[in-house]
Order: structure tokens, then sequence, then C-alpha cells
């Protein structure tokens, strides 16, 4: 029972963090996809170049399933707007920078 009250806080924590920085209309979708480009950052860089055959075999290593290429911009879009992530570059650039706001 323990283990279930302590996942149960875990999620009450990241639904209060979410809100906290404007993030809790995230979907899944969006928010695996924050994790894959957080992951795929260089060390002590917060820059990534990815696209979308990267961020499927690393998704599928990391969470065990994969998302269309369709989602996969359309949550980079949303964390965009969110102000998440900027892209680099021209629109059809594939490099983004997380922003630490």
């Amino acid at each position: 029972m323990s283990s279930i009250k302590f996942f149960v806080h875990l999620i009450k924590l990241m639904d209060d963090s979410a809100s906290a920085l404007g993030l809790s209309e995230l979907s899944d979708n969006d928010r695996q996809t924050l994790v894959v480009l957080w992951d795929s950052c260089e060390a002590g860089e917060c820059t990534t170049a990815i696209d979308y055959s990267v961020f499927k075999a690393m998704l599928l290593s990391k969470f065990n399933r994969t998302i269309s290429r369709a989602q996969f911009y359309k949550s980079l879009k949303v964390l965009e707007n969110h102000g998440t992530i900027r892209r680099i570059g021209s629109e059809r650039s594939q490099t983004y920078e997380l922003l630490r706001s």
C-alpha cells in the first residue's frame, strides 16, 4: 500500500510542478517529447539537433512506444508556444534550445 501512496504523491507533485511552470496543459505526448529532447541535449548544452527518426528511436528506447511524425511536430509546436523550447535557425531547422525559465 505504501508504494501506491508514494506513487500518488509523485503524481500530485508532478501536477503541482507543471501548474507552477504553466505546463499543466501538456499532453502525455508533449511531455514525453520534452523528456526525449532534454535527454538528447549535449552535456552542458541545452541545444539539440534532432529529427523524427532519432526521436522515434529514443522514444521507443525510453518509453517503449512511438508517436506519429505529425504528432512529433505538433508537440514541438506546443512546446515552442509554451516557451519551453526555441527553434534555432530557419523554420525547417531541426535544432532546438531548451529554455530554462
